[in-house]
């Protein structure tokens, strides 16, 4: 997996960096990073704005990925609740 500097798409190096930051997360999968863009622009954010500087954009961007992360989170350990009562 590359560094978020070494990523092609501004917009992924920009939520790798973010999340390596914020979440801890040093290598995310390009799968998280296509569902955090989805969902940043279906919400209405706008990479051009967010690039010019408009904080509008980059707190939506930040709460995006905050609730994206939380969201796989949750996920993940519903799994693994799933998994363990099965073997009880």
């Amino acid at each position: 997996m590359p560094l978020p500097r070494e990523r092609k798409r501004a917009d992924y190096r920009v939520i790798a960096r973010i999340l390596q930051l914020s979440h801890g997360q040093g290598n995310p999968k390009d799968s998280l990073l296509k569902k955090i863009t989805l969902v940043f622009t279906r919400k209405g954010g706008s990479w051009v704005l967010f690039f010019e500087g408009h904080p509008k954009h980059s707190k939506l961007l930040k709460i995006v990925i905050k609730a994206v992360v939380k969201h796989k989170k949750e996920q993940y350990e519903r799994r693994n609740r799933c998994k363990t009562s099965r073997e009880d």
